[in-house]
């Protein structure tokens, strides 16, 4: 029998009399304060720049995805429900295939993660302002498709947030998730408030759309800093 305990006491693992079928107690290390921690991961270019890159390319395909782009298609756009179930499981193969492409690319290439990223920010918010602004409310179907895709690939590009922080340690991936996820769920909430006063979906969406801009300003920013590390693995 073994038992796992979370606190550091006693320092060293023990071994109870009776060899391996005795009990093993395995104990946690003691961690450090975590409001030092959280400073001193902050205090890190590589930590704001993968939080940027987080919250602007991963709101987009978690809202779309997850919760809006399904009633946008088929309340706001009048496309057929089989269409819309369609678009959006492609747009999850396209997740799906780029982020292992993504992996190998940057793993070769690691000095492209800052332009890569805020490339696609930028053109995910981009793609969000010609949907969004298309005269008449009702873009075609090929642009639609195109800016779900766009989503979908900021999504997988994502990940590069957490190499981007990886110098902060787990302080910083803490962050980036925040980041990500914090903005996903401000998105979500917003254009269900917008939604909830009968306002059009062309409208109800501006939210994302304020987000994906703002953010790509920001990824844009950050990547004109310098990594600690970027010269020794370019």
């Amino acid at each position: 029998m073994s038992r796992i305990q979370d606190r550091p006491h006693p320092a060293e693992p023990e071994l109870a009399p009776g060899g391996i079928a005795g009990r093993i107690r395995t104990v946690a290390p003691a961690h450090p304060p975590i409001l030092p921690a959280l400073k001193r991961a902050w205090r890190s270019p590589g930590t704001r720049h993968g939080l940027w890159v987080h919250f602007t390319l991963n709101a987009p395909f978690v809202t779309l995805t997850g919760l809006w782009a399904y009633p946008y298609l088929v309340e706001g756009q009048g496309i057929a429900p089989a269409t819309a179930a369609t678009m959006l499981a492609g747009s999850v193969v396209v997740f799906g295939v780029s982020a292992p492409l993504l992996g190998m690319l940057v793993g070769r290439r690691p000095h492209l993660r800052g332009a890569l990223s805020s490339g696609v920010a930028l053109t995910t918010a981009t793609g969000l302002a010609a949907l969004l602004g298309w005269p008449g409310g009702h873009p075609p179907l090929v642009l639609i498709a195109a800016v779900l895709a766009a989503a979908a690939f900021g999504g997988a590009a994502s990940m590069l947030a957490f190499d981007l922080a990886r110098e902060g340690g787990g302080s910083a991936s803490s962050m980036v998730n925040i980041g990500g996820f914090g903005s996903a769920i401000i998105g979500q909430a917003a254009i269900g408030l917008l939604v909830s006063i009968h306002l059009d979906y062309r409208l109800a969406l501006t939210p994302l759309l304020a987000l994906a801009a703002w953010g790509a300003v920001q990824t844009v920013r950050h990547a004109s800093l310098p990594l600690p590390w970027s010269s020794s693995r370019a």
